[in-house]
């Protein structure tokens, strides 16, 4: 679900009731669209602020009672126009062992801002939205929780010089693609969704 750089950003909603009617918008649509979904990938969350702002609505206002996880670091950190990766998980029925962003090294330098992840020299940042790894089980009406792994992407967009921009682009999800193989060369039977804007 893209949530259309719901952020406190200058550039975005930095006025607090502005920033309240927007989130008050986005659970709306999540909630008559989405149906109390066990797990929803986000993309163009502002912050980990934004996200729980947006399960504290859906819980207060639809009772869909939702655990928020956002990406940090990199674009989140832009004063103007933070963006990220996130999720929001149904509490009752998700139990989220780990979270965790998917960053990699570049021979090209695309201007990434500073995050967790340092390149060696010489190699610079890829993603400046990285991707978002949820590691859960989910619990519902057959017998035993189940172990899935879902990953949120939001790659580069097309707006732009797109000759750089695909470029980019297929890298990022050259990037995921290799992460997805290691998960299922480790185990065959392991239930994996790749989920997001691909911009593809």
């Amino acid at each position: 679900s893209n949530l259309w750089a719901l952020g406190r950003g200058s550039a975005q909603h930095p006025n607090p009731l502005d920033f309240a009617k927007e989130v008050q918008k986005r659970a709306k649509a999540i909630a008559e669209t989405l149906f109390g979904c066990t797990i929803i990938g986000l993309q163009e969350a502002g912050s980990q602020e934004a996200v729980e702002a947006l399960a504290n609505e859906l819980r207060s206002q639809y009772g869909l009672d939702y655990a928020a996880w956002a990406g940090s670091g990199y674009q989140a950190d832009n004063p103007e126009f933070p963006l990220t990766t996130a999720f929001l998980t149904l509490k009752e029925r998700v139990d989220v062992k780990s979270v965790e962003m998917v960053q990699s090294c570049s021979p090209i330098d695309y201007e990434v801002l500073p995050g967790e992840m340092v390149c060696p020299q010489g190699e610079f940042l890829l993603f400046d939205r990285p991707s978002l790894v949820l590691d859960a089980t989910v619990k519902g009406d057959w017998q035993t929780p189940y172990a899935l792994r879902v990953i949120s992407n939001h790659l580069k967009s097309k707006g732009g010089d797109e000759s750089v921009n695909a470029v980019r682009r297929i890298e990022e999800m050259r990037v995921v693609a290799r992460k997805v193989q290691s998960w299922i060369d480790a185990d065959a039977q392991a239930q994996v969704i790749v989920l997001g804007d691909l911009n593809d």
